[in-house]
């Protein structure tokens, strides 16, 4: 009968260690996928993110809404387009920051 080339993955002590080590580094990464996510797409708040993972991930619940939040939470959603930037004042010679008229010979505005 022909061995798996893993064989030794459950028929030695070492291969078992490397076996469980595996498992748990797989475990880990599912753990935290929220949180991955979120670093990878910028989320809102990291910190909470990751915070709250850590403490709720372990039920199903809160596993599904960190991820959620990972994903809607982007700060990618939150830029604007420049063609759509709302437009801004800027102050120009023969207005003031208060919107009076001023000679441009004098710093003081026309009363």
């Amino acid at each position: 009968m022909p061995q798996s080339p893993f064989h030794w993955l459950t028929s030695t002590p070492t291969g078992s260690v490397v076996f469980v080590l595996l498992g748990l580094i797989l475990l880990a990464l599912v753990y935290f996928l929220p949180s991955i996510v979120g670093f990878a797409l910028q989320a809102y708040r990291l910190d909470l993110l990751l915070t709250v993972n850590t403490l709720l991930g372990w039920t199903v619940l809160g596993w599904i809404a960190c991820l959620v939040w990972a994903l809607i939470s982007s700060t990618h959603s939150h830029t604007f387009d420049e063609e759509h930037e709302e437009p801004h004042l800027s102050l120009t010679e023969g207005s003031s920051k208060w919107g009076d008229s001023f000679d441009g010979d004098r710093n003081e505005p026309h009363l």
